[in-house]
């Protein structure tokens, strides 16, 4: 597929195709097989984001997020919650 992005549209792709990056990686630190699959298929280059601090950025936010999202599940889970 050859699809051409605009300056916001490829701005909004950068986590996606980062995320998709970093999946394909020996030693990911995340996974995001969804990404992966979206990238594919489109078919984007992604190697371009490589080079940037804002793959290693996504890849914190990521992790970060995972785990603060885990945490809030723990806490709030419903089946431990009295009704």
């Amino acid at each position: 597929m050859d699809l051409k992005f605009g300056d916001i549209q490829e701005t909004a792709l950068i986590p996606l195709a980062i995320k998709a990056s970093e999946t394909s990686r020996e030693n990911a630190r995340i996974t995001d097989r969804k990404a992966k699959e979206i990238i594919d298929t489109l078919g984007v280059d992604v190697s371009k984001y490589d080079p940037f601090l804002s793959h290693e950025g996504v890849v914190a936010r990521t992790i970060m997020f995972r785990e603060k999202l885990k945490e809030l599940i723990q806490k709030y889970d419903k089946s431990r919650l009295r009704l």
